[in-house]
């Protein structure tokens, strides 16, 4: 299969090493020239489960430079979903798939119009990969797990092919028809750590080490995660919630999320996609959230004012 993977950053490139190792054609294509440089020139090096390996892979800065593919894994930023899908399209064919894996809510939809709802996979990510640098990355977590299904919901051959060839690449993917559910508690963790460890600028660690304080601004902004989704029928177990936030928490506690680590280098976070996307819902269903609303309105501030922050 010929792979495109739009977004190289720590996942993307994850997914290409992976995916290139296991003989598949890949192409990594990201617009931080001196990433790419370092791949086309040394390879991507990756460090998995504490083992280094230098993958040969296909590096590009512009998709117009690599052609119709089979599949395009969509790893943007979601603030940048929208001009990417479009410049995207000299790699898309009829029977092109495009797999967004991205935090938050809505890109599925944003991509879905430009190419077609038929052309569209959506999923959650179950494991983690930090950007060491120039052409290094980590893998955090030996789970490597993903759930994803076709926004129109027909399990056509293609994509179970796209589920087979994530499998030969040692990744655990399954086409699940209830992703929806996956999305929204992987949500609680972003809406979480993200904007928390956001506001405050610290690892998740020193989040965790301020004891009931935090647990109680997780209870506060999970309970509002929960509701919203019932209110759109899907089923989140508050308490299942919780433990599963608490869990991953622990074993990331050196990391700085990626939102935290946007603000850092003053880049646009993805607050809209993430807690600003529980606000929206939840005024379309009529339920309040307002902490997260809170965190929301804080964050975008932040972000907004770059230039006037000490």
């Amino acid at each position: 299969m010929r792979i495109a993977v739009l977004g190289a950053g720590a996942m993307g490139s994850l997914f290409g090493g992976l995916l290139a190792q296991a003989g598949e054609d890949v192409t990594l294509v990201d617009v931080w020239e001196d990433h790419i440089k370092a791949i086309k020139e040394h390879g991507l090096t990756m460090i998995c489960d504490g083992v280094e390996e230098n993958v040969k892979i296909n590096a590009e800065t512009s998709p117009a430079q690599v052609g119709p593919v089979d599949l395009v894994i969509f790893l943007v930023k979601g603030t940048h979903t929208e001009q990417a899908i479009k410049n995207a399209t000299p790699m898309i064919q009829p029977d092109t798939r495009v797999l967004t894996l991205q935090n938050g809510l809505g890109n599925a939809e944003k991509i879905a119009d430009v190419v077609g709802e038929d052309k569209v996979l959506f999923g959650v990510i179950d494991f983690a990969s930090v950007l060491l640098g120039p052409g290094r990355i980590s893998s955090e977590l030996a789970k490597r797990t993903i759930h994803f299904k076709p926004l129109n919901n027909i399990v056509d051959d293609k994509v179970k092919q796209v589920e087979q060839v994530f499998r030969n690449a040692r990744i655990n993917a399954e086409i699940s028809l209830e992703v929806e559910r996956d999305i929204w508690r992987k949500l609680v963790i972003n809406c979480n750590l993200n904007a928390l460890c956001t506001v405050c600028r610290i690892r998740t660690g020193t989040l965790l080490d301020q004891g009931e304080i935090t647990q109680s601004l997780f209870k506060d902004i999970t309970k509002e995660i929960v509701t919203v989704a019932g209110a759109k029928g899907i089923n989140l177990d508050f308490e299942e919630c919780m433990d599963f936030l608490n869990d991953l928490s622990s074993k990331v506690r050196g990391h700085y999320p990626s939102m935290t680590q946007d603000l850092m280098k003053k880049r646009k976070t993805e607050i809209e996609f993430i807690n600003g996307a529980v606000v929206r819902e939840g005024k379309k269903h009529g339920v309040a959230t307002p902490v997260n609303e809170t965190l929301y309105h804080l964050i975008t501030i932040l972000h907004n004012t770059y230039s006037d922050q000490f």
